[in-house]
């Protein structure tokens, strides 16, 4: 049996590449997805918050930390199957996922295509459509992914940039009546000065049954990680939810 801070870390078969994954501690599955060109180390400033308390499984998406990016484009139902191999792999059948922007979209993709194994989703500062961002960021994106389509032929770490910036830049598509399906108890977080437009983010809210959205005062778009409590204050009293529930 697992104790309390003991680590466990491997990699998935998947397809033609493998997904890395480490897994902390015992108790409730709760599984963490970090945000676009990142990687789970990300979250090594909060895991205190949660590893005591529960099994904590970090995955490091395609192309990003060690796991490889594959053949296959980029999508986020992609890697929300990915997410679905690494809890067959550990014998998972539901877990609640904690995800943070591209991590957010992938877990609400997740919750879309496999409701049966998600017990309930914490969505940091996630869109549905690339229109959810603000207009100068989009803007940026964009020319970003752009240019970097033009010179995608270079070589292999610009197409692996290319398909990073797709999933901001032509994604998520996710249709507003799809979430009015959802069953999972859902909250949603998001900086006051995110990058996310707050209309956008409350319209995701209306549209989930049983969802809580908070807005956190004078935050931007990575301060999950610079005022940790201020997440973890909401977060924590959802995970005891969930978990007695």
């Amino acid at each position: 049996m697992r104790k309390p801070g003991e680590r466990q870390d491997g990699y998935v078969a998947a397809g033609d590449t493998r997904i890395y994954y480490q897994c902390i501690g015992k108790g409730m599955p709760v599984v963490m997805l970090h945000g676009n060109r990142q990687n789970q180390q990300v979250f090594g400033g909060i895991l205190r918050y949660f590893t005591q308390d529960y099994q904590v499984i970090l995955i490091d998406s395609r192309g990003q930390g060690l796991t490889g990016i594959g053949k296959t484009t980029l999508d986020f139902s992609l890697l929300a199957e990915d997410v679905l191999r690494v809890l067959a792999h550990l014998h998972i059948r539901k877990a609640v996922i904690i995800g943070f922007s591209d991590g957010a979209n992938t877990a609400l993709q997740m919750a879309l295509e496999y409701p049966g194994r998600v017990r309930g989703l914490v969505l940091i500062s996630g869109n549905i459509r690339p229109s959810g961002l603000k207009v100068m960021f989009r803007k940026f994106i964009i020319y970003h992914y752009r240019i970097l389509q033009i010179v995608e032929p270079l070589s292999k770490r610009i197409h692996r940039q290319v398909e990073l910036s797709s999933l901001m830049a032509v994604n998520p598509k996710v249709d507003v009546a799809r979430l009015k399906t959802m069953h999972a108890p859902v909250l949603i977080l998001a900086g006051e000065h995110d990058v996310v437009e707050r209309q956008h983010t409350l319209a995701i809210v209306d549209a989930i049954p049983h969802s809580e959205v908070h807005l956190i005062k004078g935050a931007h778009h990575m301060s999950l990680f610079h005022r940790p409590e201020e997440y973890i204050g909401w977060i924590r009293p959802f995970l005891e939810s969930v978990s007695s529930g």
